[in-house]
């Protein structure tokens, strides 16, 4: 309804753990999606980074775990845009655990920040009958670490005449694997869609 609520992080209690979400767009500037201002609706933008940044703050300070959703990114381009790269690092600065991203109707890669995946963009989910390989991504929290040492799985996906099923063909998914981690920055994607940095 206003800049006020959209600002706010939406929490959810899972085996104990208080997960924050924080969602924010950079796209479609002038479609569809106003900002939200003091007194009227809209959404939270972040071309200027520092509400966003205000608004993880605020999670981490009142959960254990923060989750950054950022619609962002050129549309069917593969590869992220420099804003990307820029944003996704200061969010993890402000204190997000995970960064990941939508918009690009298509997968990009996936790379570590300070031990943190920043993911670029996990394509369509559902979006209309195009065929599009995309994935759904499974994020595991160690429960019995402070540090909350996360597992980043990929489980790719294809969408096909408006559904979106997993694919269960090792060959096939072995090839959307391939890709992704063609397109990430020194991350290597095992046979089981564990993505992990490539110590230097």
């Amino acid at each position: 309804k206003n800049r006020e609520e959209a600002m706010q992080p939406i929490y959810y209690i899972i085996n104990g753990k208080k997960i924050a979400f924080v969602s924010a767009t950079r796209a479609e500037k002038y479609i569809l999606t106003p900002e939200a201002k003091e007194d009227q609706p809209g959404v939270l933008r972040t071309y200027d980074s520092a509400l966003v940044l205000e608004c993880i703050r605020d999670a981490k300070a009142n959960s254990d775990f923060v989750i950054a959703y950022v619609h962002w990114g050129t549309e069917y381009s593969p590869h992220r845009d420099q804003h990307q790269d820029v944003l996704g690092k200061e969010y993890i600065d402000a204190g997000a655990d995970v960064v990941l991203g939508g918009h690009s109707h298509c997968l990009q890669g996936i790379e570590f920040y300070n031990g943190k995946p920043i993911v670029y963009s996990l394509s369509d989910f559902w979006f209309n009958a195009r065929t599009t390989d995309t994935a759904l991504l499974r994020i595991k929290i160690s429960s019995d670490s402070a540090k909350h040492n996360t597992t980043v799985e990929y489980l790719p996906c294809v969408q096909k005449g408006v559904h979106t099923r997993l694919v269960l063909e090792e060959q096939e998914k072995q090839r959307i694997l391939n890709y992704i981690e063609g397109i990430s920055f020194d991350v290597k994607i095992d046979e089981n869609g564990i993505a992990t940095p490539i110590e230097e």
